[in-house]
């Protein structure tokens, strides 16, 4: 069953949705709450991957989980998820840029630079021109 175009899949794929993500959202958008057991016959997702992928939707702000039983899931709006999906991003860029800074500052880099000399003794002044202009 083919619920979204594929110019919506592969938007879904560039924000970095993997395939049975991208399925599993889409039926979940079209059906507005449902169980893992309807969303993996729904989206031809395997039903032992549908309880993971959905577990991962949750992590990335896409679906709510509703505690009933059986669970259902809950879809969340297209704005609000991209939205979440945005904040996390710029929140984990924030959190790389202070690693970075970190092993910068820190003993890492020093042994990181001395590894690297090391290695630049063993290549010719040629190797290094050709591989800075190739």
């Amino acid at each position: 069953m083919v619920l979204a175009s594929t110019k919506v899949m592969d938007a879904l794929k560039g924000i970095g949705l993997n395939l049975y993500e991208r399925r599993i959202w889409v039926a979940l958008l079209a059906r507005g709450n449902s169980t893992a057991g309807e969303l993996s016959e729904i989206a031809n997702v395997p039903r032992s991957r549908a309880y993971d992928i959905l577990e991962s939707l949750v992590e990335k702000g896409f679906v709510l989980v509703q505690t009933t039983k059986p669970i259902r899931y809950v879809a969340i709006p297209p704005e609000e998820a991209l939205e979440r999906m945005k904040k996390r991003m710029e929140e984990k860029i924030k959190e790389m840029q202070q690693r970075i800074d970190d092993i910068k500052s820190s003993p890492v880099m020093r042994e990181l630079k001395e590894i690297f000399n090391k290695g630049m003794k063993l290549i010719s002044p040629e190797e290094i021109t050709g591989a800075v202009r190739g």
